[in-house]
């Protein structure tokens, strides 16, 4: 797996790193409060709506948002699904953007829903990653 921008940009440089050597424990291990800061920065989130996207409450995302606090390993699985999403989106649309602005936008061709907030699962990420490629490779819905 080639690190790109988006997945460093989110991760921090030694999650990314981990990742692209496959040591998936390890990228976990390493996603951090900034990271999540970075996350709310990229996808200008308000805390409700991060809360809604990481399936966490809000007032655990705001101790996710303080320095030392140790994330949760579902929360950081939902965080390099993401990440590797925006990489692909940025692919996709060539930029970060009009990736950004796709991902948390309603699309129609996914019954009118917001790709962010369906990445909360591995099907709905699935299904956005599915619309990505018919982007890529000019086949729209």
């Amino acid at each position: 797996m080639r690190t790109h921008g988006a997945v460093v940009d989110l991760l921090g440089r030694p999650a990314a790193r981990a990742l692209r050597a496959g040591d998936v424990e390890a990228a976990i291990a390493r996603v951090t409060p900034r990271t999540f800061k970075t996350f709310k920065d990229v996808f200008q989130l308000d805390r409700k709506r991060m809360s809604r996207v990481l399936c966490v409450g809000e007032r655990t995302v705001d101790r996710m948002l303080r320095p030392g606090y140790k994330v949760p390993e579902d929360v950081a699985d939902r965080m390099l699904r993401i990440a590797r999403i925006l990489r692909e989106a940025e692919d996709a649309l060539e930029g970060r953007e009009s990736a950004v602005r796709w991902l948390t936008s309603e699309v129609p061709a996914l019954g009118r829903r917001v790709p962010l907030e369906m990445m909360r699962t591995d099907l709905g990420a699935k299904l956005v990653e599915d619309e990505l490629v018919r982007l890529k490779h000019g086949m729209y819905s």
